[in-house]
């Protein structure tokens, strides 16, 4: 007997339209699988007439493992992010040097495929080099970050929220931030796929 026929197009696999960081600034709680690495190069420039930064080049890794205990398993990313940035004040040389790192661990503690809903908590920790801080090119001191990420995936859209603070340490200077955002992405095609996003930092005061 011959199996029975399959539609064509449930045999289409459309491209990823979760929006996520990166590009975008809010971020999926979705975590690579057991043993498997994500790793984005990424560039980016601030042209701004009075002073100029470029991330000449900002390597982000990603691992995927799976936490267990009390027989339960967690899926968990292990992240870490370290930029190459230039920059300059008004007509100054470039000075160039290793900008804010950070590294972190995002927890999947909750999915529900039925409903295409999943939650994480995404603690990191932004640190900078010594050197990069005497040149200008990071921001002194740590700084502690801790977002909520929930994801609603759709027959049409996916929606992603963020909600987090920012707390700096050993910096006076800096004040905590409240973070939010929205993200809300579809995908058209194979290989079209359209995300944006309403994202906002303000102080906590």
């Amino acid at each position: 007997a011959m199996p029975p026929a399959v539609p064509v197009n449930e045999l289409l696999e459309v491209i990823d339209a979760t929006p996520q960081s990166p590009p975008l600034e809010t971020d999926d709680p979705g975590v690579p699988d057991k043993g498997e690495y994500e790793i984005n190069l990424l560039t980016e420039a601030d042209l701004n007439p009075n002073g100029r930064s470029l991330n000449l080049l900002t390597i982000d890794a990603n691992y995927g493992v799976v936490l267990k205990g009390w027989g339960h398993e967690l899926p968990t990313q292990l992240k870490f992010e370290a930029p190459i940035v230039a920059q300059r004040d008004g007509s100054n040389p470039y000075e160039i040097g290793v900008g804010n790192s950070a590294a972190g661990l995002k927890f999947n503690f909750y999915n529900d495929d039925n409903r295409g809903l999943r939650i994480s908590v995404y603690p990191q920790l932004e640190f900078s080099p010594v050197a990069g801080v005497e040149k200008g090119v990071a921001d002194a001191g740590q700084t502690v970050i801790l977002p909520l990420l929930v994801s609603q995936e759709s027959k049409y859209v996916t929606l992603v929220g963020n909600a987090g603070v920012s707390r700096p340490i050993h910096d006076d200077s800096r004040e905590a931030m409240a973070n939010l955002g929205l993200g809300m992405g579809r995908a058209f095609a194979r290989k079209l796929a359209v995300m944006g996003e309403v994202y906002s930092t303000s102080s906590m005061n």
